[in-house]
C-alpha cells in the first residue's frame, strides 16, 4: 500500500502587522458625512461643488457619473472646480472611483449619497 500525499487545503493565517495594516486602512477611510465636513473646512469656496456632484449624481439615480459632466457644470454654473475629483475619493472618502480612467475620462459613484446629499444640505449657506 503506497504512501498518501498529504494536501492541506488550508489557506495562510494573517499575520499580526498585515490584521494591523488593514484596521489601519479601514480607519483611513473617512465616513462620508465627516468627507464633506473636512472637504468644506479644508475648501470652503468649493461647498457648491458638492452640490451639483449631488445633483449629478441623482440625475443619474444615484449611479457612476462623469467627472468631466461634474467639470461642465462647474464651469457653467461658474463654480470653483477640482482639476480632478479624485481628492473627494482619497482623501475625503465622499466618492468611489468606479473602473479605470478612460479616454472618456474617470467615473464615479457618490458612497452613500442620501448622508451626502443631507450634510451638505446641512451645512451653512455663505
Amino acid at each position: 500500500m503506497g504512501a498518501r500525499a498529504n494536501y492541506s487545503m488550508t489557506t495562510p493565517a494573517l499575520t499580526a502587522s498585515t490584521s494591523s495594516d488593514i484596521i489601519y486602512i479601514i480607519r483611513q477611510q473617512p465616513e462620508p458625512r465627516q468627507g464633506v465636513r473636512r472637504f468644506v473646512s479644508d475648501l470652503p469656496d468649493h461647498k457648491p461643488l458638492l452640490q451639483i456632484i449631488c445633483r449629478v449624481a441623482r440625475e443619474r439615480d444615484g449611479l457612476e457619473f462623469s467627472g468631466h459632466r461634474v467639470y461642465e457644470e462647474a464651469l457653467r454654473q461658474r463654480v470653483p472646480v477640482l482639476n480632478n475629483l479624485g481628492i473627494l475619493v482619497t482623501r475625503y472618502g465622499v466618492l468611489e472611483k468606479v473602473g479605470p480612467s478612460t479616454a472618456r475620462g474617470a467615473y464615479y459613484r457618490v458612497i452613500d449619497l442620501d448622508a451626502v446629499a443631507d450634510e451638505v444640505n446641512k451645512l451653512p449657506k455663505p
